[in-house]
């Protein structure tokens, strides 16, 4: 029997999302992206400073950084991006549907934050860290089609990551 055509487009953008790739960058996201066992990393950019700054993450990551010298260094991202010489291309994390991690949480019921038309990184990382102390699981990935323009926001969740999953949804 033949796959439907919604079914087979389904399968098609999945594969897709999971080949996009994008960039992190700052010191403190670079080193817990790095940490992370579940990323997958394809290219670290680095200075000299700081990969000294980050030699036991990137040890502990098995990724070959590319070092430079500061006046060399010219990473793939924004020019007025702050990267702190490091910067690391990675794969969006795989969590499953949505379904699955209702089903499973360690909570019941499920606890989730459905965030809406927010704009500002910063206010997104108040509210994932006051989720976190409240015990709530955070439900929002940056994809590029999702909020293109926000390349903070990356840094953000990468640093709030600590283990939840996080999911984007377009309406």
């Amino acid at each position: 029997m033949k796959k439907p055509k919604w079914v087979v487009k389904k399968e098609i953008d999945e594969k897709i999302a999971q080949k996009q790739t994008y960039w992190i960058f700052g010191l403190h996201a670079v080193r817990d992206a790095l940490i992370n066992p579940k990323r997958k990393k394809f290219r670290l950019m680095v200075t000299k400073n700081a990969e000294s700054k980050l030699l036991d993450s990137i040890e502990v990551s098995g990724v070959s950084p590319e070092v430079f010298d500061t006046r060399q260094f010219r990473p793939p991202i924004d020019e007025k991006s702050v990267h702190q010489g490091a910067v690391l291309e990675v794969a969006s994390l795989q969590w499953g549907s949505l379904e699955d991690i209702i089903m499973n949480s360690k909570t019941n019921p499920a606890r989730l934050i459905l965030l809406d038309q927010v704009t500002d990184p910063h206010n997104i990382g108040a509210i994932l860290r006051s989720a976190e102390v409240l015990v709530l699981v955070p439900s929002l990935e940056l994809r590029s089609t999702v909020l293109p323009k926000l390349v903070r926001l990356q840094k953000v969740l990468v640093a709030l990551w600590k283990g939840n999953p996080m999911y984007a949804f377009e309406i």
